[in-house]
């Protein structure tokens, strides 16, 4: 790809920034994503951008910064994440990026920062975190510290919560004023926020089951909160299920990928699901299987393929636990 300097890709329909688009871009300096419907940022999708000195990621769908989700690009002076809807940033975030001079995260859910998340930016001149709905008890006591030490930084950021301190300016607590109930270990508000991050964008996340049904979805998310064991993604547009597509997610115990568009589907696409018991494929267009496809799934119940266009079982392919039940009536 014949570009230099700048890559303005704004107002476009991109969800997912993957691995291998900016591949070989080691000039590349300023690269405009603003106003996209981004919603994740697959790791190591900036390792090539050696150069890159601005990122604009504004007005976009993001739920959450995971950690070093900016690596390889060491040299980022400005990076603008207003206007997603970010709630949580894991605190190796932007860890490396001792370049920034500007950092923009206005207009966000935001309701809590790692402990010290912007010490290693000795350069930072800029900083803004307005219009998120910050919980001011004692585990953001150390942004009042940080922000009375640089008076110029992030001003308007405002408290949400508790009651009490609502619409207060951060910056003019005093260390008393940041309080928690009960016996809490320092950080434990960061962790049980990040439980739900990674909830792919529009799916809804809660007590393990990430629910994508008749979502408009045309691939199978690359990324799921920690904790997923359940992933409905019935009644979409999805064409294929890629090469180890759930290798990153082996607590799933079940995946539902019923009444899609599926006609491929990757020899390794469900590598490493040890603890899934059910899949469903039902009700697609599957004309046939790669050898060893179900190779690994030692604990799975049940295989619904019916509802296919199956005309050629590969030597292999169904290499399953015995006590299976397989329903795989096809045209």
């Amino acid at each position: 790809m014949a570009i230099d300097k700048e890559f303005d890709l704004q107002g476009n329909n991109i969800s997912v920034i993957y691995e291998s688009d900016f591949q070989g871009l080691a000039k590349l300096r300023i690269l405009q994503l603003t106003d996209n419907h981004i919603y994740t940022i697959e790791k190591d999708a900036l390792h090539d951008l050696i150069s890159l000195e601005r990122l604009d990621l504004s007005h976009n769908a993001l739920t959450a910064v995971p950690k070093r989700a900016f690596k390889g690009a060491p040299a980022l002076r400005s990076l603008q994440l207003d206007n997603n809807q970010i709630t949580c940033l894991d605190e190796g975030a932007v860890k490396g990026l001792t370049e920034l001079e500007i950092m923009t995260l206005n207009n966000n859910n935001i309701t809590t920062l790692p402990r010290d998340m912007f010490a290693g930016m000795p350069r930072l001149r800029a900083l803004r975190l307005s219009e998120n709905p910050f919980a001011c008890d004692c585990h953001l006591s150390w942004l009042a510290r940080y922000l009375k030490n640089a008076s110029r930084l992030a001003p308007y950021t405002r408290c949400h919560s508790p009651g009490q301190l609502k619409g207060q300016n951060v910056a003019d607590l005093h260390e008393q004023d940041f309080k928690c109930s009960g016996k809490c270990a320092d950080g434990q508000r960061e962790r049980s926020v990040l439980i739900q991050v990674l909830c792919p964008h529009p799916c809804r996340c809660a007590d393990g089951i990430v629910d994508c049904r008749e979502k408009s979805l045309n691939t199978v998310p690359s990324t799921l909160p920690e904790d997923t064991t359940e992933l409905r993604l019935e009644q979409n547009y999805i064409t294929e299920i890629p090469p180890k597509a759930f290798a990153n997610h082996r607590r799933l115990k079940r995946i539902d990928l019923s009444n899609n568009n599926i006609s491929r589907v990757a020899y390794d696409a469900f590598s490493g699901l040890k603890s899934l018991t059910s899949l469903v494929l039902y009700g697609n267009k599957i004309k046939d299987l790669p050898a060893s496809v179900f190779k690994g799934l030692t604990s799975l119940q049940l295989l619904l393929l019916n509802a296919n266009e199956i005309s050629c079982v590969r030597r292999d392919a169904f290499k399953v636990p015995h006590n299976i039940l397989l329903v795989c009536d096809n045209r």
